[in-house]
């Protein structure tokens, strides 16, 4: 009886990991990425709300990611 399994070559297998780990490593980027944005985002408009920048820097916003 053969096995139900799949065989890898060793190659193949190197192959697997290289692009697991290219995926969480954009994965990674694009989070890194996303929350630069939003604090941008936050910060221009704080900006417009209080255009003071010594006041700006004393309120400070903390985002919660879940």
């Amino acid at each position: 009886m053969e096995h139900p399994f799949i065989t890898i070559d060793p190659t193949q297998y190197f192959y697997i990991w290289i692009l697991l780990l290219l995926a969480i490593n954009a994965l990674v980027y694009l989070i890194a990425l996303l929350k630069e944005r939003v604090t941008k985002q936050i910060d221009s408009q704080l900006a417009k709300m209080i255009p003071i920048k010594g006041l700006r820097d004393k309120i400070a916003i903390k985002v919660k990611w879940r």
